[in-house]
């Protein structure tokens, strides 16, 4: 039986080819002309002790990713993973992930994509993003997480992927006196979880896929498209 681990050495094989490519307050007073024995009035009612309501960051913000099989809405943790979430948003954003495809599907493991259209073309990340890998979250069924170098730490750029088990053996951080001399065991940084769409993924999952060679082992012979990806506000 193939050892599952062989999935951390394709992740990095396939990054390998792929990365050789966030108030202010205004005092205002007047120029009245005051007596010693009247006290000025002051022009604005709005009671002095109110203060601004600030805005707070959004900490989970969510994503609806659009596929020909269905939409998955994502709950993305800024609060455990604030530089990978802003990392991905930022490809969100830019529209980066519209009109790639899931290219490694593997039923019971993991949902993988966000770097090749569907003529398998690479569409290269522009910003990689710090490993935030030892956040408390874990590889479990229905989280999203970044795909990197096996042998680099620091190398996750836009490719993520979808846990479809419980992948903890795997993907979490291995415990290591000094983790940042064992790259291969520092673990995926998961970065949020499904919270509609589960049931899209496990279609997607089921896709008869075929063995391209490379990085394509588990290509899936039906095209599965991300149509879009935009920030719920």
């Amino acid at each position: 039986m193939r050892k599952r681990t062989s999935l951390l050495v394709l992740i990095g094989f396939t990054l390998t080819l792929s990365s050789a490519g966030c108030g202010s307050s205004d005092d205002t007073s007047g120029d009245n002309d005051v007596d010693d024995v009247n006290p000025p009035v002051a022009k604005n009612t709005t009671n002095p002790t109110s203060k601004r309501k600030e805005n707070k960051p959004d900490l989970f913000p969510r994503v609806i990713i659009r596929t020909s099989l269905g939409d998955i809405t994502v709950k993305l943790n800024a609060e455990k993973a604030p530089l990978t979430v802003e990392n991905f948003l930022a490809y969100v954003e830019s529209g980066h992930y519209d009109g790639t495809i899931y290219h490694y599907v593997e039923p019971e493991y993991v949902v993988m994509g966000g770097i090749y259209t569907p003529e398998l073309k690479e569409k290269k990340g522009e910003r990689s993003v710090f490993n935030e890998a030892h956040n408390g979250l874990s590889n479990v069924r229905g989280t999203i997480a970044m795909a990197r170098e096996s042998n680099r730490i620091d190398s996750s750029f836009c490719q993520f992927f979808f846990n479809m088990a419980d992948n903890i053996a795997d993907m979490d951080p291995k415990p290591h006196e000094n983790p940042y001399k064992h790259p291969e065991d520092y673990g995926y940084c998961v970065f949020g979880e499904v919270v509609e769409g589960m049931d899209v993924l496990d279609k997607i999952s089921k896709v008869e896929s075929s063995d391209k060679g490379e990085d394509f082992i588990f290509l899936p012979k039906r095209t599965v498209l991300i149509k879009s990806a935009r920030r719920l506000r």
